[in-house]
């Protein structure tokens, strides 16, 4: 009986690593291709990624860009409205000016014929 339960033993080791052998080999095999289509597939993620990226930055350039020229359009429509501004500005205080003026040669005239008339 003793015999009989060495050779079991022997038999039941050989027998699991073959077993153990005829799986792992798979497995292994099968890892290395898994391995593989990992690397593939983050090689392509990073590939769209930077595509998405670079289309994503020359949006934002253009938008940018566009931006920019609104806003110096509107900044010249500004500096065109205080020009006109300031030029009606002028034209107001040189009525005002003639009006004052107008006033004095009245008073005056009226002055020299109240009192030497």
């Amino acid at each position: 009986m003793n015999q009989e339960r060495r050779d079991f033993f022997r038999n039941i080791g050989t027998k699991t690593a073959g077993i153990a052998a005829s799986v792992a080999t798979p497995a292994i095999a099968h890892t290395a291709a898994l391995s593989e289509q990992m690397g593939n597939a983050t090689t392509e993620l990073n590939h769209k990624l930077s595509e998405t990226t670079s289309r994503l930055n020359e949006q934002v350039t253009s938008v940018v860009s566009e931006v920019g020229e609104q806003v110096s359009g509107l900044s010249n429509r500004i500096d065109t409205s205080a020009l006109m501004l300031s030029y009606q500005q002028v034209q107001i205080n040189i009525i005002f000016m003639l009006l004052v003026l107008s006033f004095a040669i009245d008073g005056g005239m009226s002055f020299f014929w109240a009192f030497y008339g």
